[in-house]
């Protein structure tokens, strides 16, 4: 599988084992050292990296770039299509809540919420 064509394109990388910010440094000049890559940033707390190549890139030279610094990665393209359909279908809604009086209040709503099904 190859990324790339004419126009830049993205992709997206799961990685796994990054403990600090050093290591999502180390990542990002991985990936940009592959050929045909205009720019990575990784995202420490995600846990993943987007990549943005100006040509034709093989998805499994950005996962063997991970790997080689010591980290698990695989390719996002399932995932990165179904959050892209989750956010375009996401709504938000603002909520009045009278009563509270403190923030333990405001934390049990908050964990009531979240704990609801479709609600992030």
């Amino acid at each position: 599988m190859e990324l790339g064509g004419a126009p830049p394109s993205d992709a997206a990388i799961a990685i796994g084992g990054m403990t600090c910010e050093h290591c999502a440094a180390t990542c990002a000049a991985a990936l940009e050292a592959v050929d045909g890559v205009s720019r990575a940033s990784v995202d420490l707390a995600a846990g993943r990296a987007t990549v943005v190549a100006d040509g034709a890139v093989a998805a499994e030279a950005l996962v063997e770039a991970v790997e080689a610094c010591g980290f698990d990665a695989r390719v996002l393209e399932e995932a990165a299509a179904a959050a892209a359909t989750a956010a375009a279908a996401a709504t938000t809604t603002t909520l009045a809540v009278v009563g509270m009086t403190c923030a333990q209040c405001e934390a049990w709503v908050v964990a009531a919420l979240r704990g609801t099904p479709g609600v992030s």
